[in-house]
């Protein structure tokens, strides 16, 4: 019985992870639509030319003899080319960082493929019941009055919900005890 005990407890820990795992997508998802709005304002920058020049202007002399005659760039220019040049790095930047999220976003969904599908594979009473007690982080008595049951019965239930969710293989096959916890079959 010790190790049906510790075995609860890894799978509780797991459970916790996934939720967790889902609240990290949900952030890595926000930062993700952030960044797609901030290449495209870059874009746009780069598209309209959209560059604001901070170079000391200067006049003309056309009264002089001599008038400079050189393969070199203005000032205003220079400016130009840096300007753009800087927009261009900021897309890259913003290239990488989108790629490096969507490899986030992809890895926490592979790491929690498995318990999403065992999840999702439960009944209506037993998912709200993982939901409320490691997503929503409720207490016993609140589930007690969500679910209308006694405090003996949420207990036997997140026990059936465990050892179902632990025998990941036989989830789908039917009743554990006295909860059927698994979807009905159409």
């Amino acid at each position: 019985m010790a190790e049906s005990g510790y075995t609860k407890s890894l799978m509780e820990d797991r459970i916790k992870a996934y939720y967790r795992d889902k609240r990290e997508l949900d952030r890595l998802n926000h930062n993700l639509n952030l960044l797609y709005c901030h290449r495209e304002e870059v874009q746009k920058d780069i598209d309209t030319s959209n560059i604001a020049l901070v170079v000391d202007i200067q006049r003309i002399d056309y009264d002089k003899e001599k008038v400079q005659t050189s393969n070199t760039a203005s000032p205003q220019e220079r400016a130009v080319d840096n300007a753009f040049a800087k927009l261009e790095q900021k897309l890259q930047v913003l290239d990488i960082e989108i790629l490096d999220t969507k490899q986030l976003i992809r890895e926490v969904e592979q790491k929690n493929i498995d318990m999403e599908f065992l999840i999702s594979q439960l009944n209506d009473e037993a998912r709200r019941f993982v939901e409320m007690r490691y997503k929503e982080k409720r207490s016993g008595r609140a589930i007690e009055l969500e679910l209308n049951l006694s405090e003996a019965s949420v207990w036997r239930l997140r026990k059936a919900i465990l050892e179902s969710l632990e025998q990941n293989t036989q989830i789908a096959v039917g009743q554990i005890g006295e909860y059927n916890l698994t979807k009905p079959n159409i």
